[in-house]
């Protein structure tokens, strides 16, 4: 997995610097919620799961599918679709690499 991570959920999008802040930030029952999507910085579509540690306490774990799936197109347009929103020019957008993308949504996602 290459980060940043970026979990998707309608009108939603969180940005995060590694797995283990995802995994710490993502609530487990967002987990159980099918609206979410789960992706890394070269579009890999990732899952979730609860898990549950020796102390009894659920938490969430992001991995990759037993599939290795990618979705570049479906990446892009979420991140196209939050730099739009977030006052950046679709034209200025268009030409941007994926890993461009995923740098200037990092940059807008922190401020």
């Amino acid at each position: 997995m290459k980060a940043p991570i970026f979990v998707y959920e309608p009108n939603d999008l969180g940005v995060f610097e590694s797995v283990h802040d995802a995994e710490l930030k993502v609530e487990t029952y967002d987990v159980r919620d099918e609206s979410f999507f789960y992706y890394d910085a070269d579009g890999q579509i990732l899952a979730a799961s609860v898990v549950k540690g020796d102390d009894g306490i659920e938490r969430t774990v992001i991995h990759e599918t037993a599939e290795k799936l990618f979705d570049e197109e479906g990446l892009r347009e979420i991140l196209l679709d939050f730099l739009i929103a977030v006052g950046q020019s679709k034209f200025d957008l268009d030409h941007l690499t994926l890993e461009e993308l995923a740098a200037r949504t990092i940059e807008y996602s922190t401020h």
